[in-house]
């Protein structure tokens, strides 16, 4: 195989999914995913999304003559999933475990191009902060969720786009939702919140303000999960967003709950904070 074998593939789009992104390479070529990983001789991956960047990965990039740049973001939240389990336990999968992704039926619907976020790919992420709605996990006419594993856009099932269910050819842009015109403080709260742990993840750490300790992305899932993170969020452009001190009271209310006596949890916090200073 010869450069130029690749030289008109698509520009990865910022913020798209790796995986993306290789099912619409695949698209401008006429070729399967499969087909490509062989011409690359290497192993398709279960879920390209959260392994390890492989040297295959890097020869495509090359190939295609796109700047190792461009996509920067996908190699650093890779390598947050690799690196935190509880990351690795927010992504999406399906009822047989393949990889799966939800979708703002509205974004596919404006794209110029229709590809999937990056953010769509993990639990956490439930809003389009962009169109203010729910995104959607499963197809709304076949009920099926997009399955990675697929040869979404090249095979006997193919579709014209992302924005087509592979399943059944439905087109996601007619989707039919009820659009929020004015957001309760906890829909505009958990957005905020959502936009916060997607920049963490991708810097590979989070931060609790007024402190400059990085703390392991594993610890803020752990908070995510017991519903103890603070709505108060300082950003700047040099870190990612750091969630408000009111995080500590909230974790020694949620530890006074827990134990038989709130002298145990009065003085780790004291502790923690006397650590910061």
């Amino acid at each position: 195989m010869t450069e130029q074998y690749f030289l008109v593939a698509p520009k990865i789009i910022p913020g798209e999914a790796l995986s993306s992104w290789i099912h619409r390479l695949c698209q401008s070529h006429g070729i399967s995913t499969k087909r490509l990983y062989k011409l690359l001789n290497f192993r398709k991956p279960e879920d390209v999304d959260s392994e390890e960047f492989p040297e295959a990965i890097l020869k495509l990039m090359s190939m295609t003559r796109h700047d190792i740049e461009n996509f920067q973001l996908v190699k650093a939240v890779n390598r947050s999933i690799l690196l935190t389990e509880a990351l690795r336990k927010q992504l999406r999968t399906g009822l047989d475990q393949s990889p799966t992704t939800a979708f703002c039926w509205q974004c596919l619907r404006t794209d110029a191009i229709p590809y999937y976020r990056i953010e769509w790919r993990f639990y956490f992420w439930q809003t389009c902060p962009k169109h203010l709605v729910d995104i959607l996990t499963r197809c709304p006419y076949c009920l099926k969720s997009p399955d990675l594993r697929s040869e979404l856009l090249v095979s006997n099932n193919a579709t014209p786009s992302l924005a087509f269910c592979y399943f059944c050819q439905f087109y996601f842009g007619d989707s039919i939702q009820q659009i929020q015109s004015e957001f309760a403080t906890s829909s505009v709260e958990q957005i905020k919140t959502q936009q916060s742990m997607m920049a963490s993840v991708v810097y590979g750490y989070f931060q609790i303000h007024p402190w400059a300790e990085r703390f392991p992305l594993q610890s803020m899932f752990h908070l995510y999960n017991a519903g103890l993170l603070a709505s108060d969020i300082k950003s700047d452009s040099c870190s990612p967003p750091a969630w408000g001190e009111g995080i500590f009271s909230s974790f020694l209310h949620f530890l006074d709950s827990k134990l038989e006596t709130g002298e145990r949890a009065h003085v780790q916090i004291s502790a923690m904070a006397e650590s910061k200073k």
